[in-house]
Parts: C-alpha cells; sequence; structure tokens
C-alpha cells in the first residue's frame, strides 16, 4: 500500500513539473532577431563625403529587428567609407545604399537641375557657403532713376561650389571660390539668367540651417519678382521652350493724350483802334506765344496777311 502511494506521488509530482514547464513556455516571450545598422548621429548635409575621421561623429549604430531591416540598409561603416551624400540624412535617420555615391559629381534632387551662377568670395558669406546650405540669392538692380534691391530667390539648395561637392578639409570655409550651383527648377533657372541679363550685383543671404521655412518663403512668388525687375522701358519676359509665357511683360501705364499747341501773334502793349496794321507795326508791336489749340481757335496766326491789304484795327488790342 505505501508503494502504492510512493508511485502516485512521483506521478503527480512529475505532471506539476511538465504543467509548470509548459506553462512557461506559453508565456515566455519570443525571441527577436537583432541586428546593428548605420544612422546618422547628426545632420548629414548632402554632398558630404564620408571620411573615416567623419565617420566617428557623424554615424552612430542603432539596433533594430531583422524583420523589419530593409535589404538596402547600411549595416557597417565600410560601405560608407569616402563616398558622398547624394541627399541630405537627418539625425537618427537609417542610412541606405542609395544614400551614398562614388561618383565625383553629386545626385541632383528628383524634378530639380543644376545651374551655376558666378559669385566672388565677399558675396557668398565669406566662404561659409558650402555644399549643402541653403541660402536666398540677393539682388540689387537700377532701373532709370530708381534701385530696387529683393531677395530674387529664395531656399536655395547648394549641390556644389566651384567643383566641389563636399566641406573643405583644411577648415570650415573656403579660402577662394568662384560659382555656386543650386537645385532649380526651370521657372528658377530662367530667373538667374534674366537677373544676369539685367546686369544685377548679386549675392547670398546664408540661411540659419535648422529654419526650414519662414513666412517670407511663403509670400514669395516668383512672377512678382520677375517684375520688380522691369520696367516700361527695360521689358521682361519668361518664357519655357514650348512656347507658354511664364511671365510676360508690363503693360503699358496709360499715357495723358498731348495737347496740341499752336503759335499766334499777341500785342505787347496796347494799340488804338484804327491803327494801321503794317509790317513795322508787327515787328515792334507784336510777339508770338502758345496757346492749345482750343483756346486760340479763332486767333489770327500770320498777321502779314492783314497788312498786306492795309487794314486798320476795327478795334483795340491790348497787350498780352
Amino acid at each position: 500500500m505505501k508503494q502504492k502511494n510512493l508511485i502516485l506521488m512521483v506521478v503527480a509530482v512529475g505532471c506539476g513539473l511538465v504543467a509548470a514547464f509548459l506553462t512557461s513556455q506559453m508565456s515566455a516571450k519570443p525571441n527577436v532577431d537583432k541586428v546593428d545598422v548605420i544612422v546618422a548621429a547628426k545632420d548629414l548635409p548632402i554632398g558630404m563625403q564620408l571620411t573615416k575621421d567623419d565617420l566617428k561623429t557623424a554615424v552612430k549604430r542603432k539596433s533594430v529587428s531583422r524583420d523589419s531591416l530593409p535589404p538596402t540598409a547600411v549595416e557597417t561603416e565600410e560601405e560608407l567609407l569616402e563616398k558622398r551624400l547624394t541627399r541630405t540624412v537627418h539625425t537618427d535617420e537609417m542610412l541606405n545604399k542609395g544614400d551614398v555615391t562614388n561618383r565625383g559629381v553629386v545626385s541632383i534632387p528628383p524634378g530639380m537641375s543644376m545651374v551655376a551662377l558666378p559669385i566672388g568670395l565677399p558675396q557668398a558669406v565669406a566662404g561659409f557657403v558650402l555644399p549643402g546650405s541653403k541660402v536666398d540669392v540677393l539682388a540689387s538692380v537700377r532701373l532709370q532713376e530708381k534701385v530696387r534691391v529683393l531677395p530674387i530667390l529664395v531656399n536655395m539648395l547648394v549641390l556644389a561650389v566651384d567643383s566641389s561637392t563636399q566641406t573643405p578639409k583644411e577648415g570650415a570655409a573656403y579660402q577662394n571660390l568662384s560659382t555656386v550651383s543650386f537645385a532649380v527648377n526651370r521657372n528658377q533657372a530662367l530667373l538667374i539668367k534674366l537677373a544676369q541679363a539685367r546686369n544685377c550685383d548679386m549675392s547670398l543671404l546664408l540661411r540659419n540651417q535648422e529654419e526650414k521655412e519662414n513666412e517670407n518663403d511663403r509670400e514669395y512668388k516668383i512672377e512678382e519678382v520677375t517684375r520688380l525687375l522691369q520696367d516700361n522701358k527695360h521689358p521682361n519676359e519668361l518664357k519655357n521652350p514650348d512656347g507658354d509665357t511664364v511671365v510676360g511683360p508690363l503693360k503699358p501705364e496709360p499715357t495723358t493724350p498731348k495737347t496740341e499747341i499752336v503759335k499766334v501773334p499777341a500785342a505787347i502793349e496796347e494799340i488804338a483802334a484804327g491803327t494801321q496794321i503794317t509790317a513795322d507795326l508787327i515787328a515792334e508791336k507784336f510777339k508770338v506765344i502758345e496757346l492749345p489749340k482750343d483756346l486760340a481757335m479763332d486767333a489770327v496766326t500770320d498777321l502779314s496777311t492783314l497788312a498786306a491789304t492795309h487794314s486798320r484795327a476795327k478795334r483795340g488790342m491790348r497787350a498780352s
């Protein structure tokens, strides 16, 4: 009897252990396969070349689930070494293989083109304008007796300075430069060429890189800027290759019809009635004045015809 109870006790303990094990397996969290990927440690500008020294501060590792990992994700720093960024990468954003290139020319953003503006070191904020910077293009233009100063382009992305698409290694600014290249749409490119044709004095305003947009950007209209670069004597017109007019010339200002003026003789002193009109009298006592035609409808314009007939004044003439 005692042996039978012992067996039952052992079986009960075994069943309890099995139940406890199964319960723990059912409640345990599944193991998630993790993998390290490369993300930006700070905002990285387009065109930046990722040197060995740059990688120490520019990127960091982040652990993510392998199931959520895109196939293009960068997993090692070696995949980035000595390559340039083809877009701006923000802090904690994952880097993909398509974000870097080993080509010499930086990729132009989709839907945009690239145009170069000849400009000197002082006009480029003493060389602190770098690839990846955002700038406004300021211009001054003289039209007749007026000088207009205005931003002709706002929030423009700098793609290159001269032929460089990366920050100078020798410091935080360029020591010399002659051109700055921007990402532009077609209308912006046409406006730059128009400003050059107008002999505008252009310079760059370096924007706060943390500032994405401001109220002035929302009020900016390229059509209005184009009109401000012209007057009636210097009309502007932007046209696309298909012939469509982007901005047309100013409408002529309404002009006041010119008043027709006639010349008539007028006495310089009073002449008594009955005085004979002679050539000498005309020469000595009359002068020629100008009057609007509508006020000189009945005036005699040539006294010599009267002198030829030896007429006498039927009434006195007063000096004008």
